[in-house]
């Protein structure tokens, strides 16, 4: 598996590591960083420079990795946080990988104070799906949460090209259904989620695609940390809406749907 880890990163002008988020390749046995199992895949780096009233710090974390289809690449999310006391800027780019830590580049960059949260690949790897949108604050001061109405779905082909906007806001967290070949039907595609703010202010999750007469139950989370159950739905048509009434008035939640079969 591939994985965020703190690591710490030396930086010129400053006498101690500061830490940042690299993705390390771990091999999923146990105690495998220190049984030689896991090595760091990327390399973020950074920079301070000036005085603590007027510090410049330039730091560069990895998050959210996915495995290409074949499996011998990573696409990832690269933030570059800039802090200017007292305020934090992120500069998100989307950047793949090797599995064995070369050829590291830059596929697409955006501008400082926009967030992406999720990508995934196209079944043929050769595009990657993703959200886009604006970087929320809290009194004043940039959060690493997105602004969930200005969230947008967007695709880009993995050599930088092709970009293109596909769903606009409010829309997050896409996945890619598998590919199908002969003549398959839908019932052989995965379940997929989608969110949009729904009519009471609250978020709307929609399930779709997946199977006719399945069983599917809603998860959230405040922190990707803990989920419980907030309701079992039954598939008995194309697409199920559902109102979470308990996410009136909060700026983000995260959600996922679990399929317990019919």
């Amino acid at each position: 598996m591939v994985h965020p880890v703190e690591v710490g990163v030396p930086v010129p002008n400053r006498a101690f590591p500061i830490a940042m988020s690299a993705l390390w390749l771990i091999e999923p046995v146990f105690d495998a960083v220190t049984t030689g199992k896991a090595r760091q895949l990327t390399f973020p780096q950074g920079q301070v420079n000036g005085p603590f009233q007027e510090t410049f710090v330039a730091l560069q974390n990895d998050f959210q990795p996915v495995f290409s289809p074949d499996g011998k690449k990573i696409a990832y999310i690269r933030n570059h946080d800039v802090l200017r006391f007292p305020v934090t800027f992120a500069t998100p780019t989307i950047r793949i990988v090797d599995l064995d830590g070369s050829n590291d580049h830059e596929v697409l960059r955006f501008e400082p104070g926009n967030y992406i949260s999720t990508l995934a690949w196209s079944p043929d790897g050769t595009q990657l799906v993703f959200d886009a949108g604006l970087q929320a604050s809290e009194n004043g001061l940039p959060v690493n949460l997105p602004v969930i109405e200005t969230m947008g779905i967007y695709r880009v082909n993995t050599d930088g090209s092709g970009f293109l906007r596909i769903h606009e806001a409010p829309a997050a967290f896409p996945t890619w259904s598998p590919s199908r070949s002969g003549t398959g039907s839908a019932s052989a595609q995965a379940t997929q989620l989608s969110l949009q703010r729904g009519p009471n202010t609250g978020f709307q999750l929609i399930i779709s695609k997946g199977r006719l007469g399945d069983r599917v139950t809603l998860e959230s989370s405040d922190d990707l940390k803990v989920w419980r159950p907030i309701t079992t739905l039954q598939k008995l048509q194309e697409t199920v809406p559902f109102d979470d009434t308990e996410s009136a008035g909060r700026r983000a939640r995260f959600y996922r749907a679990v399929s317990v079969g019919p």
